[in-house]
């Protein structure tokens, strides 16, 4: 009967401690937007929809695929304990709610926020996004005596996922200018019992791993980014840590560079309506994106958020 009691009392002990409407007078040590989790005020961000490019809403909508920016969304939610909406808005729109407060952040381009904002003096640039450029680096195990492409005939290869233009179509071309086709790559043989596909995978760093760290594939595909990166030596494996180094692969070749398609002169604002607290949390999320979540970044077709200096 007493955990029946204490059971009950638990919502109203929540409620006391968060208040009605404010945290300001509550010990907060960790400067939590709300002591319960998802209790406070949405936080809403409006995206310019380009009608190209991944930022193009139909194309993702009508394709049932999973929006480009809900990693961010995510990351930004789990961060300020909030519940955050994102939604692709044309520019002008986005100028209407910044203004009147119903979204408090946007991402739009600096022409935007020139033509539409500047002149009212009521936003405040948080970050701006760096245009993906992307390459894939065909790499070998360097323990697999692998020194040449063509020495990859049937032999497995680790690309990304099938719909990857890099890390899967244009390392296909890559091989087939250099006289490997499909056919002449060793097909793995899948859990179903049906032989007969290439091996994808959900990432480059999923891939580095299989090339590495585990038998049957030599050789694989990765992005230029996280290849040029890696230490000269160091790479390690332990039971719940993998880390690469340079000397672990051979260089084969590399893809083309393809630039994303995204915002141009992309920049995160937020109005000055916007809780300055809030602001400046999402401010430090986004500049160290890339070093927590670099597939949220990605998605959105930058390479990472960089502080704007002063001009």
């Amino acid at each position: 009967m007493n955990k029946m009691y204490v059971l009950r009392l638990l919502p109203l002990l929540a409620f006391c401690i968060g208040g009605c409407s404010t945290t300001e007078l509550i010990w907060n040590p960790f400067e939590l937007e709300t002591i319960i989790p998802f209790a406070g005020k949405p936080v809403h961000i409006a995206i310019a929809d380009a009608n190209s490019g991944i930022f193009d809403a139909n194309d993702w909508a009508l394709t049932k695929h999973q929006s480009p920016w809900n990693l961010l969304r995510q990351e930004i939610s789990t961060d300020l304990l909030r519940t955050v909406t994102i939604e692709p808005l044309k520019p002008f729109q986005i100028t209407a709610m910044l203004q009147s407060g119903r979204c408090q952040y946007a991402i739009l381009s600096r022409a935007d926020v020139a033509e539409h904002l500047a002149s009212n003096q009521d936003v405040n640039i948080l970050a701006s996004g760096k245009v993906l450029s992307r390459q894939g680096v065909l790499v070998a195990n360097a323990k697999s005596g692998i020194t040449s492409l063509t020495a990859l005939k049937k032999k497995q290869f680790a690309f990304g996922s099938r719909r990857d233009p890099v890390l899967f179509f244009d390392a296909l071309r890559v091989l087939d200018e250099a006289g490997v086709s499909p056919s002449d790559i060793k097909q793995e043989f899948a859990i179903t019992g049906f032989e007969g596909s290439l091996q994808n995978h959900i990432s480059s760093r999923e891939a580095a791993k299989e090339i590495v760290y585990r038998p049957g594939t030599p050789a694989g595909v990765i992005e230029a980014t996280e290849y040029d990166a890696y230490p000269e030596t160091g790479g390690i494996w332990l039971p719940i840590l993998f880390t690469f180094s340079k000397d672990q692969f051979v260089e084969l070749g590399r893809t083309d560079v393809i630039r994303t398609e995204s915002i141009p002169d992309a920049v995160f604002v937020a109005s000055a309506l916007a809780d300055k607290r809030t602001t400046d949390k999402i401010r430090r999320l986004l500049l160290s994106l890339h070093e927590r979540n670099v597939e949220a970044v990605y998605s959105l077709g930058f390479s990472k958020f960089e502080e704007v200096k002063s001009e």
